[in-house]
């Protein structure tokens, strides 16, 4: 957990805009639990490759995350692999920042 969050941190001062380009590929660290407690946390990774039109932009990629749990009578691993669509829209604020 400490790790996860020193990665965070991390990226967060080195954040900028989204990019101008055309094409941008992202990629990022992710956390995985499960409700009600069953599993711990696991780690993840997404990749997302988006296209970039004006203010409008198109994201698709894929989540992958993986959980593991071993007590005395079994030892359980589960995989969970997402693909997703993510739209987003930049609102102009008369800023240049």
């Amino acid at each position: 957990m400490a790790a996860s969050l020193l990665l965070i941190a991390g990226t967060v001062w080195g954040a900028s805009a989204q990019t101008a380009q055309p094409w941008a590929v992202q990629s990022s660290g992710l956390l995985h639990g499960f409700a009600e407690g069953t599993f711990g946390v696991g780690p993840g990774l997404e990749v997302q490759l988006r296209r970039n039109f004006s203010a409008f932009s198109l994201g698709v990629g894929v989540d992958h995350t993986w959980n593991t749990e071993s007590t005395e009578l079994v030892d359980v691993s589960i995989r969970v692999l997402g693909i997703f669509t993510e739209p987003r829209y930049v609102f102009d604020l008369g800023s240049d920042r």
